[in-house]
């Protein structure tokens, strides 16, 4: 699986608004005007999601754009592209989001992990894939 840097680590935690842009092809702008109104339902106007997103916020919009969510079986591999299908995905690792189009991650930082023989690992609870 490939990795490939898209913006920088001090732009702050703003995963979830990177990977949602990538994934699903909208300007980042976008995305974060509309996830902070689905936030507004739960938060303070005080809340910023480009400070972190929670799931609660994140997976409602997702589902309007049907987008859902899938858990993986394996957490931990060395071989992602194994246990994920091909095409746009966010792949969701611990308190993370990444977007994965064809097998290859964009990211801010490479959030695998040393796994089995010094081989990089990532550990991913599940993903969302759009749905026809």
């Amino acid at each position: 699986m490939k990795w490939v840097q898209t913006g920088s680590y001090l732009s702050g935690r703003d995963c979830v608004i990177r990977a949602i842009s990538i994934a699903l092809k909208i300007p980042y702008d976008k995305v974060h005007i509309a996830l902070m109104k689905e936030a507004n339902k739960y938060h303070s106007a005080r809340y910023k999601v480009s400070k972190g997103c929670h799931f609660y916020v994140y997976t409602p919009f997702l589902e309007k754009k049907k987008w859902l969510y899938h858990t993986l079986l394996t957490c931990h591999t060395d071989n992602a592209e194994d246990h994920l299908p091909q095409g746009r995905l966010i792949i969701c690792t611990p308190g993370h989001l990444a977007a994965c189009v064809k097998h290859t991650i964009y990211d801010t930082w490479d959030s695998r992990t040393k796994g089995g023989k010094g081989k990089k690992a990532l550990r991913i609870f599940g993903y969302y894939k759009r749905e026809n």
